[in-house]
């Protein structure tokens, strides 16, 4: 049988929030623990905290004291898959992480200041609606949770941020086997895009090895691996998923950091999205190329990116000038009389160019 949906009424004292969540995308490993969940008891204070600090849950608090508990979006559950010493069955949160942290620390901030929790809330937290997946096996019930996240928060009206949509990307094609084609269609997304979520999660996985987690890192090589000139120059191999070039994924990561910034080095950092796409135009120029990767100074390369580009587009506008002149010029002989002074001008000018230069350029 299919797993489906079953309607019931819980305590919040008997739901788990998820470690596993795919929000806590710096604190949690799905590969970290094994199938016995009893681990997930122990882990809910600092989920609580986690979640509390980093992930807006102060501002859910403040909307239910003002307007009460809403049950607007429903609380989905499904059993603990382990035995537990509790008298009372236990639900692990599916979704809705963040709305039943806020309905536990709410509770503990009454307990802890000795206050009577307001009957609104307390009515909430005791008698909380929730949707329970179950029936069929713990693949399915799996897949239906994965698809019901991806629904809301890929393609929905609650989007992830990119890391955390990645995870559950890489756990659809890595633990489900499923093809990009195949999450592409579950989470309401094109495989392309798939394929580039998985990839920038192996490219982020990779950099942390030298240390680098912060989230913003995860955006630029999001770039990184969408624009095909960044992605063949440091190397990018699909079968071994990550970078080869060792040595300018190091000099992406120096111009990444605080460190670029130093006025030792020139200056200059890719601190957003389009910096990091504009470096495109760098790679592309050999001389501005060079120049970047033995000196590690963007602004350095990027002065040298400008120079030529302001010497190709005076060629370029000299010669349809030229072009244009000499197309004038070759239909008549005979030059308008009020054009003559114009011509003279012009030829003043270009004796004044030239006999201020030691060359003529080429």
């Amino acid at each position: 049988m299919s797993p489906n949906f079953v309607p019931m009424i819980v305590s919040v004292g008997n739901l788990l929030l998820d470690p596993l969540n795919y929000r806590l995308f710096d604190t949690t490993s799905d590969s970290s623990h094994s199938d016995d969940e009893n681990w997930f008891v122990d882990e809910q204070d600092s989920l609580i905290r986690e979640l509390v600090q980093n992930h807006k849950v102060s501002e859910l608090k403040e909307s239910i004291l003002q307007q009460g508990w809403l049950p607007i979006d429903q609380i989905v559950v499904r059993r603990l898959r382990t035995e537990t010493k509790m008298s009372a069955p236990l639900f692990v949160v599916v979704e809705g992480n963040r709305r039943v942290t806020a309905l536990k620390d709410l509770l503990h901030d009454f307990r802890e200041i000795g206050r009577e929790v307001p009957k609104r809330i307390s009515q909430a937290t005791r008698y909380l609606s929730v949707l329970l997946i179950d029936g069929g096996s713990k693949e399915e019930q799996d897949a239906l949770a994965n698809s019901i996240m991806g629904m809301r928060h890929i393609k929905g009206a609650r989007p992830w941020g990119g890391a955390e949509a990645a995870r559950l990307i890489a756990r659809l094609i890595d633990k489900d086997e499923k093809s990009p084609s195949e999450v592409g269609a579950l989470l309401g997304i094109s495989a392309i895009e798939v394929n580039r979520r998985y990839r920038t999660l192996m490219a982020f996985q990779q950099v942390r090895e030298h240390g680098r987690t912060e989230r913003r890192l995860f955006t630029l090589l999001g770039e990184a691996i969408r624009v095909r000139t960044i992605r063949t120059w440091l190397d990018w191999n699909d079968l071994e998923k990550k970078f080869l070039n060792s040595e300018r994924l190091e000099l992406v990561l120096f111009l990444t950091s605080p460190d670029a910034a130093d006025i030792r080095h020139g200056g200059g950092v890719i601190s957003n999205p389009q910096a990091m796409r504009d470096l495109r135009h760098i790679i592309d120029n050999d001389a501005a190329c060079e120049v970047l990767e033995k000196t590690k100074s963007l602004e350095q390369a990027q002065r040298i990116l400008y120079s030529n580009t302001s010497e190709i587009e005076y060629h370029e506008k000299l010669n349809v000038a030229i072009d244009h002149l000499s197309d004038l010029l070759g239909k008549t002989r005979k030059v308008p009389i009020e054009s003559v002074s114009k011509l003279e001008h012009l030829v003043d000018l270009l004796d004044s160019v030239l006999e201020g230069r030691s060359h003529v350029p080429a």
